[in-house]
């Protein structure tokens, strides 16, 4: 009798669990608060002073908490005010969330002070123990569930340095990601985000400041967010971790941030495609309140991309100080390889051509043996694109399509008026039946 009484009594109290929400993975869950200090004191206790310099005292503190909130199925880290040094990257693994508070500066250095190497990354989404590793994660199956959350109204910085060819987050083949309220500062060759291979990401409300102002000429193409893939035909990704086995980002949301003063606001600047031939293409991005200012060459720039919504987007001062004579350059937005796409309710000004441009593209150098790659935009989709606004914008390369705030080319994608479709904002006009002059 006793014996039965346990059992009803146990499963009273699992039933009890389940009603409320109760679960292991849950309750295992912590939340620890770190400071420069906390760091600098548990990176000395682990690894003694000889390893704990000034210079690597913080990222091995930081990777330390890391693992404690791994082994307790994922956590939040709350980082308090203060100046963080990283020499090597904070390696985040899954169901993890860093809150910032006002007054966190994550900073690069580039010496550690010991016998190892500085590292060119600031964060890598991986877990430490593969970070190292080669070609352990495809798909979309390195750490999944990671945010990096400024607190409401908090002044949180990461700051590169304007170290050459440094990147600042690493996202590649991970799911679930989540990145805002991070103003982004002192970028020089490469992205302040590399989006690769991942699915389910959001970048909102952040500022991603100039690149480096004696090159942003030479390294013009250089995103501040770049959307990408690993395929060692354009020159992979340069991570040891990451398989480079061509995954696509896919369900990406890119919302009311700033771009300013970079080579590209936002974009991819190669594509892949399958041993066969097919295109491979990132797809379902959102980028909507987004402002691009004072970028370089395009605030935009799009190749493979599919299902696509670009809306409430102000573009101001694209392209004004570039002196470079292709097609592509100095648009609001531009690129190709596109199917479905919805541009709507866009502002531009002061753009040094067409504010939007699309036409025929091959990959140059890495990736060349991939063939050209052209559009597949609808008429529907065509007249949606007059409910943009544009002021004070530039004439585009070829003088026939002066006039026109969009101009893109049809059928093989190859730059002739029998293939141009473009559109007037101001007289709501589309014109598919090109003449070599319009005014």
């Amino acid at each position: 009798m006793k014996r039965k009484s346990t059992k009803i009594l146990l499963f009273l109290l699992l039933f009890f669990c389940v009603a409320i929400g109760f679960d292991s993975a849950s309750y295992a869950k912590a939340t620890y608060k770190v400071t420069p200090k906390t760091l600098a004191k548990v990176a000395k206790k682990e690894y003694g002073a000889k390893w704990s310099t000034s210079n690597t005292q913080h990222y091995l503190g930081f990777n330390l908490y890391m693992k404690k909130l791994s082994k307790a199925g994922g956590g939040t880290l709350v980082v308090g005010k203060g100046t963080y040094k990283l020499s090597n990257p904070i390696q985040i693994p899954s169901n993890i969330t860093i809150k910032f508070q006002d007054g966190v500066t994550l900073k690069k250095v580039m010496s550690t002070g010991v016998s190892y190497k500085a590292s060119s990354i600031l964060i890598a989404l991986c877990p430490e123990k593969d970070y190292q590793k080669k070609a352990v994660y495809g798909k979309y199956n390195c750490s999944k569930n990671v945010k990096l959350l400024a607190e409401d109204g908090a002044k949180v910085v990461f700051d590169l340095g304007y170290y050459k060819d440094v990147l600042g987050l690493v996202v590649a083949h991970n799911n679930d990601v989540e990145i805002a309220g991070i103003t982004f500062k002192g970028l020089n060759g490469k992205h302040y985000i590399e989006l690769n291979g991942t699915k389910n990401a959001s970048i909102h409300d952040c500022y991603f400041g100039p690149n480096k102002k004696s090159t942003v000429a030479k390294l013009y193409n250089k995103e501040a967010v770049n959307i990408d893939l690993a395929d060692s035909k354009v020159g992979g990704i340069g991570v040891s971790y990451v398989k480079q086995d061509k995954t696509p980002c896919k369900n990406v949301e890119v919302y009311n941030n700033v771009f300013d003063g970079c080579g590209r606001g936002l974009g991819s600047h190669k594509f892949s495609q399958t041993s066969s031939g097919k295109n491979i293409y990132h797809e379902n991005i959102t980028v909507k309140g987004n402002t691009f200012k004072n970028n370089y060459d395009n605030g935009l720039f799009m190749l493979n991309w599919k299902n696509t919504t670009i809306t409430d987007n102000k573009f101001y001062h694209i392209g004004n100080s570039s002196k470079m004579k292709t097609t592509f350059t100095a648009h609001g937005i531009a690129g190709s390889g596109l199917i479905g796409i919805t541009i709507t309710g866009n502002h531009f000004e002061k753009i040094g051509k067409n504010p939007i441009y699309f036409m025929y593209k091959e990959n140059v150098i890495r990736g060349a043996g991939y063939k050209g790659i052209k559009l597949y935009i609808t008429p529907e989709e065509t007249e949606l694109m007059v409910n943009n606004t544009a002021t004070d914008c530039g004439e585009p390369h070829n003088e026939k399509y002066a006039g026109y705030e969009v101009v893109y080319f049809r059928n093989n994608g190859k730059s002739a008026k029998e293939n141009a479709v473009a559109v007037d904002f101001d007289n709501g006009e589309v014109n598919y039946d090109f003449v070599t002059k319009k005014k």
